[in-house]
C-alpha cells in the first residue's frame, strides 16, 4: 500500500507440479496465474465496496480509473514464481491503515473536520486546502481564527445570533490518526477463501482447452 500491498498465498502447488511433464507444469503455471488475477480482481472488489463505509468523503477517489484507486497488476504466467498485486498510490493510505501521526502533505496545516461539516465538503486523508490570501489565511473564503484559548480554527457566519460563528475545521500542524481502514485484513480474508476456488475452475479451463 501506498506504493504497494502484495498478497501472500501458500499452496501445495509445487509438490502437485512433481508429477506433471514438462508441459503440464508450464501450464500450471498459466492456470497459477490465471487463478491469481481472477483473485485480486475479487479482492480490489471487495475494498473498494468497503471504502465508502469507512471514509466520509464524496470525491470517489478509490474507483480503479482514479488515479489514487484500488488498482491490480495481473499475475504474468511467463515467471517462474508468478504473483498478483492489488494496491492504491493515495499518499494518505498507509496511515489510515496502521495510524500514526499525520503532517500537512503540502501547507503547514491540516484541517480536521468538527461534525457540521457535510459530508460533500470534506477531502480524501482529511485534509482541505488553504489558501493564502493578502489580509489572512483563508479556507474558501473563511479565514482562520485564533480564539482566546489560542486555538485555531475555521469558522463560518451562522445567522444572527449573539454567537454568529460556527467552528467548521480545526487548523492543527498535526493529528492522530486512528488506524481503520482494514485494507490487509480484507485483501488476506477474500484472497484465502477464493484462491482455491479460482485455481481449481483456471485447472478446469486449462484441461478443456488442452490441445
Amino acid at each position: 500500500m501506498g506504493d504497494t500491498m502484495r498478497i501472500n498465498i501458500t499452496s501445495n502447488i509445487k509438490e502437485f507440479e512433481k508429477d506433471l511433464l514438462w508441459h503440464e507444469k508450464k501450464s500450471m503455471r498459466f492456470v497459477t496465474a490465471l487463478a491469481l488475477t481472477r483473485t485480486v480482481q475479487v479482492v480490489q472488489k471487495a475494498i473498494i465496496r468497503r471504502v465508502p463505509r469507512i471514509f466520509h468523503v464524496t470525491k470517489k477517489w478509490w474507483l480503479k480509473q482514479q488515479p489514487t484507486g484500488i488498482k491490480i497488476k495481473r499475475a504474468n504466467y511467463k515467471k517462474i514464481n508468478p504473483y498478483a498485486e492489488v494496491f492504491t498510490k493515495a499518499h494518505w493510505a498507509m496511515k489510515q491503515e496502521e495510524g500514526g501521526i499525520k503532517t500537512p502533505y503540502t501547507g503547514a496545516h491540516i484541517l480536521v473536520p468538527t461534525k457540521v461539516v457535510p459530508k460533500y465538503g470534506r477531502k480524501a486523508g482529511g485534509a482541505s486546502k488553504i489558501i493564502a490570501g493578502k489580509k489572512a489565511i483563508k479556507h474558501n473564503g473563511n479565514p482562520i481564527i485564533t480564539l482566546s484559548s489560542g486555538r485555531k480554527v475555521i469558522a463560518r457566519r451562522k445567522g444572527k445570533k449573539r454567537n454568529p460563528i460556527e467552528i467548521m475545521y480545526n487548523v492543527v500542524p498535526r493529528a492522530v490518526i486512528i488506524a481503520r481502514w482494514g485494507f490487509k485484513m480484507t485483501a488476506k480474508a477474500q484472497a484465502l477463501r477464493h484462491f482455491p476456488r479460482e485455481l481449481k475452475k483456471a485447472y478446469a479451463h486449462a484441461v478443456k482447452n488442452r490441445r
